[in-house]
């Protein structure tokens, strides 16, 4: 992820001015909230990758080795692995080549199907999983401790509605294409 620098953020008047001169009718204060959360997320996001990259992982590959863990015999095939991913397959099978060489995953061929192949999670993926894991709830935890039971359920709330108007901003895109 790119070192965002942005140190020359806005404030309400140069957003208003900016407004103006877009002839828009968006509010100030939302685009200062848009940008507080976005610069929010990017310095949250940077340091958890900072994190998974202290044991050699990415969040995605994280969340291979979790699909895999959680499976009763550790073993998915590697489409199944792209779409509980939301991924291309290509792209898994990326991730997949690094993982299998680190050992921490494998490549198993069914006795009854010598051309289907399945990703088996190794002793050695689960042993890192076991040694991040601490670390990845020490971060959730970190990140939500001044929250309040009611400031999360809130919290909650309010994620679910920008996710609306993602959604509604991802439709409207689409539309314009």
């Amino acid at each position: 992820m790119p070192d965002f620098s942005f140190r020359d953020r806005p404030d309400k008047q140069r957003v208003q001015l900016t407004l103006g001169k877009a002839s828009s009718s968006a509010d100030a204060e939302q685009v200062l909230a848009f940008l507080d959360f976005q610069w929010t997320f990017r310095t949250m996001q940077a340091t958890y990758e900072q994190l998974l990259d202290q044991y050699q992982l990415s969040e995605s590959k994280f969340i291979i080795l979790m699909l895999l863990e959680n499976e009763t015999d550790h073993t998915l095939l590697p489409s199944e692995l792209a779409t509980k991913l939301g991924s291309a397959r290509a792209t898994v099978s990326k991730l997949l080549v690094g993982l299998q060489k680190r050992g921490w995953v494998e490549k198993q061929h069914p006795q009854d199907d010598k051309r289907t192949v399945a990703i088996h999670l190794t002793a050695a993926g689960s042993s890192v999983l076991t040694q991040f894991l601490p670390a990845n709830f020490k971060a959730v935890t970190t990140i939500f401790a001044s929250f309040t039971i009611q400031e999360q359920q809130q919290f909650k709330g309010l994620l679910d509605k920008i996710k609306q108007g993602t959604q509604q901003l991802k439709s409207e895109a689409i539309n314009h294409e």
